[in-house]
């Protein structure tokens, strides 16, 4: 008689990557986020390109 029991569970092999997937998109994350804020505090330092009476029209 075959017996379908469950089988065993390697765990390190299913944790270890997704470990690995959790540290690599919270580094991608935290560096983006300090990218973008040191980006938009340069660019609030720079002059206006365009003098202060300059008019869009759109």
């Amino acid at each position: 008689m075959v017996s379908f029991g469950i089988p065993e569970v390697d765990w390190v092999s299913l944790v270890l990557p997704a470990a690995y997937v959790l540290v690599l998109g919270s580094a991608l994350f935290t560096f983006s986020n300090i990218y973008r804020k040191r980006k938009a505090a340069q660019s609030a330092n720079l002059a206006p390109w365009f003098g202060p009476r300059a008019r869009f029209s759109g």
